[in-house]
């Protein structure tokens, strides 16, 4: 599988130590062999002196000797392609990183014709799915603007047959202005929770936007590497192919 962490430049071998304890070790335990390539953090007696308490054994590749470790370089000079177009073409580029991580991890590699992630976990990993229906409408909300028109027109039947009952019994004239004062605080109750189901329906409306443009920000990103790799197993295929024939001549 492949781990994409964003570090400086100037990062020492101390610093590279550190990420790789914090980001392989938690995932995946400490290695038996670990093959890196001569660069000078690599090299250096800080690391050679970690992962030799840790009883890890280390082993230095060496330059332009495929046979030491050649699918790794191959793979790297994929990594480096697919890498140097995402930075280019996003600003953000260290944010979505892990979204390109998980790209790549789950895209089959021509050697094990899985992807790492079914080679490590057998099983596949669900996907963003962009086009859901994500803008699902809340029924509660309906159904509880719907009970009170109900209740609205219920209220003003009601209070209609009251007033009619009351007018004519000249001694419950006072209790009908009552109760017709609380059927106008009702109303005005009732119209004060229509407001608030509109705001919350509005607010809502804006929350799924947001949560559009976060999803398909990352989508995008995926998209992105897919098409990379692609393109860059095409290009090493072509390349394969024209040094076949070269040799053949």
């Amino acid at each position: 599988m492949v781990h994409l962490v964003a570090v400086p430049e100037t990062i020492t071998a101390s610093g590279c130590a550190c990420v790789f304890i914090d980001t392989i070790f938690q995932l995946h335990g400490l290695p038996r062999e670990l093959v890196s390539d001569r660069d000078p953090r690599f090299t250096a007696d800080f690391w050679r002196s970690v992962f030799k308490s840790l009883g890890t054994r280390l082993k230095i590749s060496t330059s332009d000797h495929p046979e030491s470790d050649g699918q790794t370089e191959r793979a790297n000079r994929v990594l480096k392609e697919i890498l140097r177009g995402y930075v280019h073409s996003f600003k953000s580029w260290s944010e979505f990183l892990p979204m390109v991580e998980f790209a790549i991890n789950n895209s089959v590699h021509a050697s094990t014709t899985h992807t790492p992630f079914y080679v490590n976990g057998l099983r596949h990993p669900r996907v963003i799915a962009f086009d859901a229906d994500i803008d699902n409408i809340d029924i509660e909300e309906d159904n509880a603007s719907e009970s009170a028109e109900a209740l609205t027109e219920e209220d003003g039947s009601s209070e209609s047959a009251e007033t009619l009952t009351e007018e004519d019994d000249s001694s419950e004239s006072a209790e009908a202005l009552t109760e017709e004062d609380d059927a106008s605080e009702s109303a005005e109750a009732l119209t004060e929770e229509k407001v608030d189901v509109a705001a919350v329906r509005s607010q809502r409306t804006e929350a799924n936007e947001s949560s559009d443009e976060f999803i398909l920000a990352r989508e995008t990103v995926v998209r992105f590497v897919q098409d990379s790799i692609a393109e860059a197993v095409d290009k090493q295929k072509q390349n394969a192919d024209k040094n076949e024939r070269a040799n053949t001549l």
